[in-house]
């Protein structure tokens, strides 16, 4: 009865572990998704017109790059795209437009759908 109570033990042990990883997991990638869009934010703010405000959405996410999608919300202007660049672990905002020039080119797999 004794072994049998240690099986269960460890068992749970490991569940609880696993559990915790894949929270955390979550929770990292809810924290980098916020950084991201804060820092594209930011750049759309700049580089726009007074009281743009945009929705984003995450198109493709690389291990080094991303490609988001800003959509207007306060402005009817096009939808454009976000070219993120993740540098000793903090997304910087590239590019910004309708228009990507170079950029397929330069990170072709962030652009096959």
């Amino acid at each position: 009865m004794k072994h049998f109570n240690i099986k269960i033990v460890i068992i749970i042990l490991i569940s609880l572990v696993l559990v915790g990883r894949v929270i955390y997991s979550n929770y990292k990638t809810q924290l980098e998704k916020e950084q991201m869009f804060e820092a594209a934010t930011e750049y759309i703010k700049r580089y726009s017109a007074e009281g743009m405000e945009i929705e984003l959405k995450i198109i493709k996410q690389l291990d080094k790059w991303a490609l988001l999608k800003a959509i207007p919300i306060t402005i009817e202007t096009d939808n454009a795209g976000v070219v993120m660049e993740k540098v000793e672990g903090i997304w910087i905002t590239r590019d910004f437009g309708t228009i990507l020039p170079g950029w397929k080119e330069k990170v072709p797999e962030l652009f096959e759908l």
